[in-house]
């Protein structure tokens, strides 16, 4: 068996090495690394953060350090002990996008408790359909048209995951149904740009432009 043979699926290519981070695969990591001297690589580390097994993280952790895409990876693999391992001992900060797209609802409130602003917890809090949620964040002043850097809204998210519901308490709350995105996008066309005809027809019957300015 050869260390540097890939073994690859469509166009990712990856060594045995990063297949054992992947995978969590610890003994078949110590033989490679013994027998063959692999040494870990920055996608052996990354990969051990959704691989979930520490002694492997551990080992990786002294060839490479951390960077954005090992915190995604630990909010992906919805493992509390990586995130805030992250957070403290390398300053990292958790997206709370990534929280809402992969439903790392205790990752997302691990996020919350360490910026205290309700105002930007509401644009993301939409994505995880849960209505209690963004009221607890509207109860406590949050500003329910506050948009993220690409100008998306709580509403745009609704849109976007299809969560007619959400659309309905937002809107009860005041939400701008017409409220453009940085790329002229309002909730409306973004429901369209994924294909959501429920959401996109609950727009329409309450009075959505169809039109871009």
């Amino acid at each position: 068996m050869k260390e540097k043979k890939r073994y690859g699926t469509f166009d990712k290519k990856y060594t045995l090495l990063e297949l054992c981070c992947y995978h969590g695969a610890v003994d078949c990591f110590k033989f490679l690394r013994t027998t063959y001297d692999s040494t870990p690589n920055k996608a052996c580390l990354r990969f051990s953060f959704l691989g979930r097994n520490k002694e492997i993280l551990s080992e990786c952790l002294k060839y490479e350090k951390p960077d954005d895409e090992c915190m995604k990876y630990a909010i992906i693999s919805h493992n509390i002990d990586f995130v805030t391992f992250l957070m403290n001992e390398h300053k990292m900060k958790i997206n709370p996008y990534d929280c809402g797209l992969y439903k790392n609802l205790e990752s997302f409130l691990v996020y919350y408790d360490q910026i205290h602003n309700y105002h930007k917890c509401i644009v993301h809090s939409a994505m995880f359909a849960i209505p209690s949620l963004l009221e607890y964040f509207v109860s406590h002043g949050g500003y329910i048209n506050k948009s993220n850097q690409r100008g998306d809204t709580a509403l745009h998210y609704a849109a976007r995951f299809n969560s007619k519901e959400m659309a309905e308490l937002l809107l009860s709350y005041g939400a701008y149904i017409d409220k453009m995105n940085n790329l002229e996008e309002t909730p409306l066309h973004t429901s369209a740009i994924y294909n959501n005809m429920e959401v996109a027809e609950f727009f329409i019957s309450h009075g959505a432009s169809r039109w871009l300015s």
